[in-house]
């Protein structure tokens, strides 16, 4: 196994950052779509009852 360098580690540590961190946002745009579903949902319900 050859000798990883620090240059190495210095390019690897942001790209398992940014692989992470769209991990991250990918769970956050799944939540807010969830939301809002169920915003839209409970807005047509209170709508219905009150018209």
């Amino acid at each position: 196994m050859s000798k990883i360098t620090i240059m190495q580690s210095v390019l690897a540590f942001p790209l398992l950052f940014a692989y992470a961190l769209s991990w991250h946002l990918i769970r956050l745009r799944v939540r807010v779509q969830t939301y809002e579903q169920l915003l839209g949902e409970a807005n047509r319900q209170d709508t219905a009852a009150s018209g």
